[in-house]
């Protein structure tokens, strides 16, 4: 989400007829307003509302949101995430089986 404090380039005024020059002032000036509007920036919002957020934080993007139970969590690099774990075993041997 771009920021609002950011202000969008002025676009030129267009000339009567082509203009290498204008074209070129035009495209420069939606590379800009293209860049700014991929920058995250700051967010300050009174409500928010997610839907459908992930239940597992397994490969999610670094500061994604996933939900686990009725806790909103947030999906950390370096950190890893188990997607569930089950075990057997017998008396002498351990068997861990995970997904």
């Amino acid at each position: 989400m771009a920021s609002v404090q950011t202000v969008a380039p002025r676009l030129p005024q267009a000339p009567e007829e082509y203009n290498s020059s204008f074209m070129s002032d035009l495209i420069r000036a939606l590379e800009i307003f293209i860049s700014q509007e991929r920058n995250p920036g700051q967010l300050r919002a009174s409500t928010l509302v997610l839907t459908e957020l992930p239940t597992s934080g397994v490969g999610l993007e670094s500061g994604s949101l996933y939900i686990e139970g009725n806790t909103v969590k947030i999906a950390l690099a370096n950190y890893g995430v188990l997607n569930g774990a089950a075990a057997t075993g017998t008396v002498g041997d351990v068997t861990i089986l995970t997904p």
